[in-house]
C-alpha cells in the first residue's frame, strides 16, 4: 500500500454528539498552511478523500489515484477452465428433488 498523503491546513471532524442530524461534519481550514500546500502542487486541482480509520477516526487524505493504477482489484480466475473452489465436487444425486 502506498503512503497516505495528508493535506496541510485542512481537517475534517465528525460532528459533536449533540449536533443536529443534518450536520455531517466540520471542516477546519488554516488559510496560510492550506495556501502553501496548494501552491506546492503541480496541478490545478487537488482531490481529497474523506476516510475512516480502522479505529473509527475520520480524516482527510489526498487522492493520489491515477488512471491505470490497480487499487483493490477483485480476484479473477486466470483461465476459463478454472472454476470456483469445490465446483467439480458437485454431485447431482445429492439434490433432494
Amino acid at each position: 500500500m502506498s503512503d497516505i498523503e495528508f493535506p496541510d491546513g485542512i481537517w475534517f471532524k465528525e460532528p459533536a454528539p449533540n449536533a443536529p442530524d443534518f450536520i455531517i461534519g466540520k471542516i477546519s481550514i488554516a488559510i496560510p498552511e492550506l495556501m502553501s500546500f496548494l501552491q506546492s502542487r503541480q496541478t490545478d486541482e487537488v482531490k481529497l478523500d474523506i476516510k475512516r480509520s480502522k479505529k473509527g477516526k475520520v480524516y482527510l487524505s489526498v487522492d493520489t489515484w491515477k488512471p491505470g493504477q490497480d487499487h483493490a482489484k477483485p480476484k479473477t480466475f486466470q483461465n476459463s477452465t478454472e472454476g470456483f473452489p469445490g465446483e467439480n465436487d458437485f454431485n447431482s444425486d445429492e439434490i433432494p428433488f
